[in-house]
């Protein structure tokens, strides 16, 4: 049997770093690439340049799935507009991620704890007040986004650090009402927090 990708041409180099690195639902980098930046193309060394990082959880996208009328159709519309959210608001030099199923991040190379905050900040408001159109979401169900916002050298050394600490600030602002972004500055040393 012939190889399709053989007989079309196949990709160029670009064309399959795409593929491997992004997000066919969202657009967005996909969690390979946000592995392959932390561990291979981040300097953890001391006096390295900071990286903020955000952490993003997508609320109710559960409550959007499991509706009667509204299913998982609605819930990628939602998926693809967040997408496209988090892309037009990321800023400059900054990386929107696919993280998980509903989960996103921001890696903000060589910003502050204040730019990331900011960041997370404009992006919560973005989703609170963007329509949802494609989606077709009756009132009462709107997604909104829970931010966790961790700071190397800070609050980190290392790029797992820096995930386990903007993810326990993100549980931290899950579980105080979500719709909020929260520092990992603010809540270190809190027991809850584990």
């Amino acid at each position: 049997m012939a190889d399709p990708i053989a007989i079309t041409g196949g990709p160029s180099d670009a064309e399959l770093l795409r593929l491997v690195y992004t997000d066919d639902l969202t657009g967005l980098y996909n969690r390979r690439f946000f592995s392959k930046y932390l561990k291979q193309d981040s300097d953890w060394s001391e006096g390295a340049p900071p990286i903020a990082l955000c952490i993003m959880d997508l609320d109710y996208l559960k409550r959007i799935n499991d509706h009667p009328r509204l299913g998982h159709l609605a819930g990628d519309a939602v998926l693809r507009r967040i997408g496209q959210v988090l892309r037009d608001g990321a800023g400059e030099g900054n990386l929107p991620v696919r993280y998980a199923g509903d989960e996103f991040a921001l890696i903000l190379p060589n910003r502050t704890r204040e730019e990331g905050m900011a960041a997370g900040e404009r992006l919560r408001k973005a989703i609170q007040e963007d329509p949802f159109s494609d989606a077709n979401l009756p009132d009462g169900l709107h997604p909104s986004l829970s931010v966790g916002v961790a700071l190397f050298p800070e609050d980190a050394k290392t790029g797992d650090e820096l995930v386990d600490r903007a993810a326990k600030a993100l549980y931290y602002s899950k579980r105080t009402g979500k719709n909020r972004v929260t520092s990992a500055a603010a809540i270190a040393g809190r027991a809850e927090v584990a």
